[in-house]
């Protein structure tokens, strides 16, 4: 039977999917987290549960490895989130498994990196800037009406499912959105998901 290990991190919110899939393709289900507590709650999984750290991503894949070389696995997939892929790739290299590069799961990790990335390989991509958080709400309205124009959108660079994406229409609800991301940024749980990336904002 296949040996599934889906990783995912405290703020996954499609676990009960993909242990369906799982279900429907026959697989055993090995949920890899760290959300310990409410996951023990909810999933019977027992010896199928195993915990990670995800704030050091090699320390967390080498565990990974660890625990797949004891209890081996057939596939390794991450659930909605930039560091769980990033995990599952450098696990997956260690272990032979099919996966995503790592090179690929870091560059999409940011999305400033990852737009340039697209961009210099020719694909179509928005017009896009990236401004630093120590920039006035004003000088970074004035450059992205000289660089992007509106309407537009403003993003964190690492974060996932929506969160903090804000559209602007104008240079007034730019302002207001701007502030607003930059309050979400300053969130010391936020940040920590990645320090330098909470330091710049993505128009």
């Amino acid at each position: 039977m296949p040996r599934v290990a889906l990783v995912a991190p405290a703020t996954s919110y499609q676990i009960d999917d993909f242990v369906a899939a799982c279900a429907r393709a026959g697989a055993e289900a090995v949920l890899v987290t760290d959300r310990c507590r409410q996951i023990d709650a909810r999933y019977q999984f027992d010896k199928n549960q195993w915990r990670l750290d995800f704030r050091d991503l090699e320390a967390a894949s080498d565990a990974l490895v660890a625990r797949a070389q004891k209890e081996p696995i057939t596939h390794i997939l991450p659930i909605s989130d930039e560091r769980a892929a990033v995990v599952v790739a450098l696990a997956a290299q260690k272990l032979g498994l099919v996966a995503n590069s790592v090179a690929a799961t870091r560059a999409a990790q940011n999305k400033w990196r990852m737009r340039n990335k697209l961009a210099d390989a020719g694909i179509a991509v928005p017009r896009f800037l990236c401004v630093p958080r120590d920039t006035s709400a004003v000088e970074a309205a004035r450059r992205a009406t000289a660089h992007v124009g509106f309407p537009l959108v403003l993003k964190p660079l690492a974060l996932s499912a929506s969160r903090g994406v804000m559209r602007a229409d104008d240079v007034e609800s730019f302002v207001r959105a701007y502030e607003r991301l930059g309050a979400l940024l300053d969130d010391p749980k936020v940040a920590a998901v990645d320090p330098d990336a909470a330091k710049s904002v993505l128009i």
